[in-house]
């Protein structure tokens, strides 16, 4: 396996990538520091500590590291027990430019919603690359590559498979930023009732009907009359 960081050379607090391949079938890989002494990982881009464990796609893996204080750190990667491969990042005392930034609009969505990512602070730059770190996916960018303009690119993000994603932004060869997008299942749609009205009886008609004649009283017997002889 090998152990690359990109730059391998960065000035206090600029950020380097660094990726592990031909890691076989391992699930994970971590990654941790020799010096730990204001140096730190993240394997997302956004929450940095000493040491980071990050998911393993196609036998790659890759962490982000910075550092507050100038030196030579190395950064190692274990399989879970055992140290597997190592690689040295030289941190110079030279403070960055206005770094750049990176932002996701919305930053949490639903499968399938478009995001815009914004990279500013760009400076001088013609052209902005966006990539994808970690848990790539389905997930797209387009245009991967975009024109800056008044030191500010944009990009925008799709991916139908529910996760957390991380958008970086390069200049070609250094990673400049990083955001993440967290993606939801799509929201269910609603289900349909069909409601079937019951059928009221007709109640039977009251009163004397429509049309026929009361019975008068029955008529008394006549007495018989007698002739009389």
């Amino acid at each position: 396996m090998e152990v690359t960081a990109n730059p391998s050379t960065v000035a206090v607090g600029e950020v380097a990538r660094v990726t592990a391949t031909g890691l076989g079938g391992l699930e994970t890989a971590g990654f941790g520091l020799s010096n730990t002494d204001g140096a730190s990982l993240s394997a997302d881009g956004s929450t940095f500590d000493t040491s980071a464990t990050s998911p393993v796609t196609d036998g790659s893996a890759q962490v982000y590291f910075k550092a507050s204080e100038p030196g030579t750190y190395a950064v190692d990667v274990t399989d879970g027990e055992s140290p597997i491969g190592d690689t040295t990042i030289t941190v110079t005392a030279d403070a960055p430019a206005a770094g750049a930034q990176l932002t996701a609009s919305p930053g949490t969505i639903t499968a399938g919603q478009p995001v815009t990512i914004t990279a500013s602070n760009l400076g001088g730059l013609a052209t902005a690359n966006f990539g994808l770190g970690g848990n790539s996916g389905d997930a797209t960018l387009d245009p991967a590559t975009a024109t800056v303009t008044d030191g500010t690119a944009t990009t925008t993000f799709t991916a139908s498979e529910p996760g957390t994603y991380i958008v970086d932004v390069t200049d070609g060869e250094t990673p400049l930023a990083s955001t993440q997008v967290t993606v939801t299942g799509a929201d269910p749609a609603p289900s349909m009732t069909t409601t079937t009205p019951s059928s009221t009886p007709t109640p039977a008609p009251t009163g004397t009907p429509s049309g026929s004649v009361p019975s008068g009283p029955s008529s008394a017997s006549q007495p018989s009359s007698s002739r009389r002889h």
